[in-house]
Order: structure tokens, then sequence, then C-alpha cells
């Protein structure tokens, strides 16, 4: 039992302050991780075994510069003891614990500890699956404000472990047996259902919960992430879900945070009781000296029809919703069809109201304790005294130091209240203060916000659109007008030379999800004023984009992408529109820039003494050419669609982009020689040669000049060839 001891203790050190305090070599530290696999592993006590893995865990979440692998032998000892134990029937608390191992060892050394070899079979992540579905399912069920901040550590872990499993099976999913993989994936379309009925008694109303809540985005972050593996066809229910996804990314949404009234009263009346007491009285107290108020009105009840014109604090705190979040009249413009699905939802899965048992038993126990201080006239005058206390520092307001400070205080007379004095003269030892400061950063280590949850939703609507409804759904909600105002906020920032402050993942979803309704939709994006808007701002944002210094290449490229496959797009038709009429000016400086880009990614050298040219990719984008590869290709198409645009094709006569290259071509032997990344360039090149030479007399004047000829019979570009043996016999 010391041997225990004192590995919480360490453990307790290393997950607060970090492996580099302890001033140890780190074989010695995974030395005293192995000790304690094996008192896990060897321990016939359920509740050491519970007590090694609550250790094991903050060892884990604790290290920084300790490399762990799946090849450490401890390690894979350690799959195999939570292989039994996440299999056998534990008690609720210590299955939590065996599960929080699984996460703490997952997010260490990674998901394939899950897989089959590892782990000697498919039970341990079936097992895992299995145990993180019930326990996403404990953690949702009746739910609500007053204990979901309690609740969200956990189930931030567990989203955390099952995201991991969802890219784990993603990734290797081939290694799995396939009668495993079907059992999973109907247990992840379990997982899926329970949150998206978490989500719609959010957005409908059905429980009392603040809709921009970090429990409700972790849970869109944790759906997003399942939607884009196991998603074959739409269902209803996300379809009701996307006006409220969208509600989600408006940016006049303010951030939950935590409520810091309770704690401030409750340093108001510190005593010698903790700040759950402390809160408890003064409820109670504005319970008792409300005149509104009969003795008969001191249950709970979240049900505001049930209590007319009557309000509790703690009902008020959990039902308070902002009027800029209602999502009733969002759900109200919506209409879609609902099919029998959603009432054996509501069987299968109810959302209670936010009183539970145990919290009606602790209402009522208040209420007698305040049945007898009414018969104490002394307690009235105390309570009174209270009461004017109370209303007089209604307003305090506390800095999260100060918060958090109180907090250490409150688990230090916690903690002195249940256990004996030591001989120390300590009121707190260093090891509970340090588990009580983590676990208080533990829980805001996230701040999300509404760009956020729109950049993990973006893959989502991607994955969505093939469907037509979705479109309409998304058209009718004002989905685009969101991503249409977060492009243009993030390259303004571009613009201006700054960090866009989104990861640059996010920005190019976003223009591909323009890209997809363009490309699918032609008529219903033709229709949208945000992207005609959107249209104007890209032609202008990319030439300043592409005359700077060092753009970001992706972004840029992607921005390039779209712009061009949207001008292609509005050219269509013999009318111009007025959108074309107004950026005209600044198409030819536009299309100039961008060919100049384009050709900045290779480089023709010309090898000394002889007519030999070798091509490259330029070495500053070697490193993210293979992310850049497609979208380039897209844009050199996207050139060859615009040939009878007079803007482009004189852009494309001044430059220098086609007579550089095709002086490498026709040096050229053998293009298979050469590398993958040089053979796309040549294969792209080759498509905007042709396209040139058939759609411009002025682009196939410059062709035929330049050995356009020799390059089709070298290359047989049967195309190009034909093309310029009409232009040699009228010449």
């Amino acid at each position: 039992q010391n041997v225990i001891q004192v590995l919480k203790s360490l453990s307790a050190v290393v997950m607060s302050r970090g492996e580099g305090c302890l001033n140890v070599n780190p074989d010695k530290l995974l030395d005293v991780i192995k000790l304690t696999v094996k008192k896990l592993d060897q321990s016939s006590d359920i509740r050491e075994k519970a007590q090694c893995a609550r250790i094991l865990t903050s060892f884990l979440t604790g290290l920084s510069t300790v490399e762990v692998t799946v090849e450490m032998d401890w390690v894979r000892e350690l799959v195999l003891v939570l292989k039994k134990l996440i299999t056998t029937h534990l008690a609720p608390d210590d299955s939590q614990d065996v599960l929080g191992l699984v996460c703490a060892l997952v997010n260490t050394v990674g998901p394939q500890i899950l897989s089959p070899q590892v782990s000697r079979g498919d039970e341990f992540l079936r097992a895992v699956v299995g145990r993180v579905a019930i326990e996403v399912y404990m953690q949702l069920d009746n739910i609500h404000d007053c204990n979901a901040s309690q609740r969200y550590p956990v189930l931030d872990k567990v989203y955390k472990l099952l995201s991991s499993v969802v890219q784990f099976l993603a990734e290797v999913g081939d290694q799995v047996d396939s009668n495993t993989i079907i059992l999973i994936y109907r247990k992840l379309v379990e997982i899926s259902d329970i949150i998206m009925a978490f989500l719609f008694s959010v957005a409908s109303q059905e429980i009392p919960f603040p809709k921009h809540h970090i429990v409700v985005l972790i849970s869109v972050r944790t759906l997003a992430a399942m939607l884009t593996e196991i998603t074959e066809e739409v269902t209803p229910r996300m379809l009701e879900l996307l006006p409220f996804f969208n509600l989600l990314c408006q940016n006049d949404l303010v951030m939950d945070r935590e409520n810091t009234a309770p704690p401030a009263l409750a340093i108001k009346f510190m005593e010698a009781d903790t700040c759950i007491e402390s809160c408890n009285i003064a409820e109670s107290e504005d319970a008792r000296f409300d005149p509104n108020l009969g003795s008969e009105h001191h249950e709970m009840d979240t049900s505001s029809s049930e209590l007319p014109g009557v309000s509790s604090p703690i009902a008020e705190n959990c039902n308070h919703v902002d009027p800029s979040q209602n999502t009733v009249d969002s759900f109200g413009r919506l209409t879609v069809s609902a099919t029998d699905t959603h009432e054996a939802d509501k069987d299968t899965f109810k959302m209670p109201p936010a009183s539970s048992s145990s919290l009606t038993a602790a209402v009522l126990l208040h209420t007698e304790e305040q049945q007898r201080d009414n018969d104490t006239v002394n307690k009235n005058d105390i309570l009174q005294d209270k009461e004017n206390t109370l209303s007089q520092s209604s307003d305090i307001s506390l800095s999260e130091k100060s918060i958090k400070n109180f907090r250490v205080y409150q688990a230090s007379v916690y903690s002195l209240k249940t256990k004996p004095r030591s001989a120390s003269s300590r009121k707190v030892s260093f090891v509970e203060e340090m588990l009580t400061v983590n676990d208080q950063v533990e829980s805001e280590q996230w701040k999300p916000t509404p760009d956020d949850v729109l950049g993990y939703l973006l893959p989502v609507y991607m994955h969505l659109l093939d469907n037509p409804t979705v479109l309409d759904v998304m058209e009718r909600c004002g989905t685009f007008e969101t991503i249409v105002a977060f492009l243009k906020t993030s390259l303004s920032r571009l613009i201006d030379n700054e960090s866009s402050g989104y990861p640059e993942s996010s920005t190019i979803n976003a223009m591909s999800v323009i890209e997809l309704v363009y490309t699918n939709y032609p008529l219903a994006a033709s229709n949208l004023d945000c992207f005609k808007e959107l249209f104007e701002f890209s032609i202008l944002t990319l030439l300043k984009l592409l005359i700077q210094p060092h753009p970001p290449a992706l972004v840029c490229l992607k921005l390039l992408e779209v712009t061009l496959a949207t001008y292609s797009i509005q050219m269509r038709g013999d009318t111009e529109t007025p959108s074309l009429t107004r950026i005209k000016a600044s198409l030819c400086p536009l299309f100039s820039a961008a060919i100049k880009y384009l050709s900045y990614f290779y480089e023709i050298r010309q090898h000394q003494g002889c007519q030999v040219f070798s091509l490259h990719i330029r070495k500053e984008f070697r490193d993210i050419w293979p992310l850049a590869e497609k979208s380039w290709t897209q844009c050199v198409a996207g050139l060859g669609q615009l040939v009878k645009s007079p803007e482009f094709q004189d852009a494309l006569v001044a430059s220098q982009m086609l007579p550089e290259f095709m002086s490498y071509l026709v040096s050229l032997d053998d293009s298979s020689a050469s590398s993958r990344a040089v053979r796309q360039v040549i294969k792209s090149m080759f498509s905007l040669i042709e396209s040139a030479a058939v759609g411009s007399a002025a682009l196939r004047r410059l062709i035929f000049a330049h050995g356009g000829q020799v390059i089709a019979r070298k290359f047989q570009l049967k195309k190009l060839e034909r093309c310029l043996e009409s232009f040699s016999k009228t010449a």
C-alpha cells in the first residue's frame, strides 16, 4: 500500500507539472511506469487495480518529452491487461477508470494500439467501441446546464478516443476482420444516432441547455468526424440538424463561460463550510425570502408550464436561453419530411428534464432544514442578514485567478473535514493542490469559437452536398452566407500580411464547398447573392495575394482554382453578367499574375555547353508539392478553359510560359524517365498547349513558331498535330 501511495504522489506531480520537474533519467521514469503496469496486472484487489489505472492515466497524461511507442514491451503488456479489464464486468466508477486509461494510452501512443497485431485479436477493439457507446449514452443521458461542467472532462476524453477509433478504422480498416468491421460500424452508427438525438433535443429546446455550451460544441466536433467516415446516405435527422449547425457557426454568439456568481457569493460568505454548502444556503435563502414562492414550490422543476410565473434560481440558471440563440424560428422556417424513424428515436433515446431523483432528494432535504430553521428566531435573523448581504453583492465579479485560488481552498477545506488532520501544519498537501489545479486547467484547455465549429463541419458539408436536398436546406438556412463571411474574413487578413488566425485547411475546405456547389449545381450557385459577392471579392483578393512576395501557396492555389472555375461558368451564355462588367478591368492583370505564379512552381535549367534542358520542382515547394499538386493541375486545366477570353489570350501571349516550356519539350527525348511530379507537370502543360492551339489563332501562331509540330510528333499529340497542320497550310 505504501508503494501505491508513492506512485500516486509521483503521478500527480508528473500530471500537473510534467516529468521535467522530477529531474530524473527518462529511463528511470519508464521503470516506475513499468512497475505500475506490473502492479495493475498482478493485483487481485479490484479497488487497487482501479487505483493503478488512475495512476497510469496521470503518468501518461503528464508525459511531454519522453517518447512512448507501441514497440515498447510494457505498452504491449498494458494493452493485454486492459483487454482483460475492459471485457470484465466492473462497477461504473472502476469501469470509467479503465476507460480513462485507454483514452490516455491512445492519446499518448496512438490508435495503433487498437490493431489486432498488438492486442492479439479483435476483441479489444470491439470492447473499446462498445464501452465508448455506453459511456457516451451515460454522459449525455439526463444532462443539463447544472451538471454539464462535471461531465465535460469525461465526455471530452471519450469523444477524443472515439475520433481516434474512427480515424484508425479509416486508415487501416482492411487489417481488421470483415465481421468485426460490420459490428463496429453498426455500433458507431448507434453512437452517432445518440449524439444526434442529444443535439436535436438541444436545438428543439426539448431539454433546457445552452446551445453554445462547450458540451454541445465538442459533440458537434465528434459527430462531424464520424459522419465523414460512416455516412452512406443522408438521414432526415441530419437534415433537421443543418440549421442548428449553422447557428453554432454565427460569430455573433458569445461562447459559454462558467458562471462566476456562485463562487463569488460563496467567497463572500466564506466560513468553515465548503463552497457547495454555501451555494446551497444562498439558493435556499433566495427561495425562502422570495414572496412569490410558497412552501409547495421548493421542488425543482424545469418546466415553466407547470409553474406559471414562478422561477427559482436553479431553474433560471438551467433554463436561461439567450434570445439571439433561439432556433425555434429557424426550425419553423425549414420544413423537412419526417419519417417514423423519429418516433422510434424518441422512444429509444429520451432526454429527461433537468431535474433528477438525486437533485429532488437534495431539495427536499433543504426544505426540511428550512422548516426547522423557521422555528428558531435567531436563525431567521442570521439568514435575514445574509440575504441583505446577498442582495448587496449580486454583481460581484471575480477574475479567473481568484476563482482558481478559491477552488484550491475549497479542496483543502473539504480534505480537512473528511480526513484526519496530519502532523504537518500545512492546510493542504502539495499533491492535492496540484490535482485540483490540473483538473481546472484540463477542463478549460479548449476554447472553441464559431469558426472552429465551422472548420469541423466543412468536410461534412462536402460529404453531404451530393444530395440535392442538402443543398436546398443549406440554402434556406443561410449556411452559404456563413461560409462566404468566413472566407472574406480569412482572405482579408491574408491580404494585410496577417496570419488569418484559422487553419489553412479550414479556408481551403470552405473554398472547396463553394467550388462543389458551382460544379454540381451551377444554376443554384448563380442565384445566390453571396456567391456573386464572393466572386468579385475573390478576383480582387487573388490579384493582391499573387503579387505578394511569399503568399500562402496552398490557399492561393485553391483560391485560383475556384476563381478560374467560377469565371468559366460566368462566361457561359451570350449576355455578360453585371459581375463580369464590374471586374473587367482587373482580368488582364489577374491572368498575367496567375500565369506567372503557376510557372514559378517549377524551374527549367539549361545545361552548360548544350541545348539540353531539365525541369525541377522548385526547392521551396518540394515539401508541399504532394498537397499542392492536385490544385496546381486543376489551375492549369482552368486556364485551358479560358482560351476564348480576349483578356486571357493577351496575358498568355505576353508571358514566357509557353515559349520556355516548349523549348524544354523540344529538347526532351523521353518523359517517362522523369520523376512522377515532373511527369504530372508535363501532362498538364500538354493539355494547356492543345487547348490554346485549338481555341485562339494568336496562340496557335505562337505555338507553331516554337516547335509545336515537332512536339506533337514526338509525344504523339494527335489533336495538336492536326490543328497545326491545318494552320501551316493556311499560313
